[in-house]
């Protein structure tokens, strides 16, 4: 990284440790940080049929801004070039993914974050998204 503030990328998918694109993340150097939550909740996470690999699923999280929920993952920090790999990745300029910048996870963090829009049809009943209604929060169990 260079001598300017961090920039962080909050990862929610199959790009965390133990997920299968998460080797993606080691071979460039991103780093991990720790564990995080969105300070808002204002998401919501629903599963999709992978556009990758046939027969898979991954998350996409929107925005709903009155019926939310806080979403968990992991913080890392990341360089520009990185973001505009994951870009690529992601499939943003598709419509089917934005990044969105400065979005508020605990202990006052900014970070980066992909969010889908309402393309596609969800899979329901979700495989991988789990709520936990005590928290009211979304994760994605790998």
């Amino acid at each position: 990284m260079s001598n300017h503030d961090p920039r962080y990328l909050f990862i929610y998918d199959q790009y965390m440790r133990g997920g299968p694109e998460h080797k993606q993340m080691q071979a460039v150097g991103v780093g991990f940080v720790r564990e995080a939550v969105s300070a808002s909740a204002d998401f919501k996470m629903v599963e999709y049929q992978s556009a990758h690999v046939a027969g898979s699923v991954s998350p996409g999280v929107m925005n709903f801004f009155h019926d939310g929920a806080h979403i968990e993952g992991e913080l890392y920090e990341v360089s520009d070039e990185f973001l505009e790999t994951m870009d690529i990745l992601k499939g943003v300029g598709s419509k089917v993914f934005e990044r969105r910048r400065n979005i508020a996870f605990d202990q006052g963090v900014l970070a980066d974050m992909y969010l889908r829009r309402a393309i596609g049809r969800p899979v329901i009943p979700p495989v991988h998204v789990v709520y936990d209604s005590g928290k009211n929060s979304f994760k994605w169990r790998l």
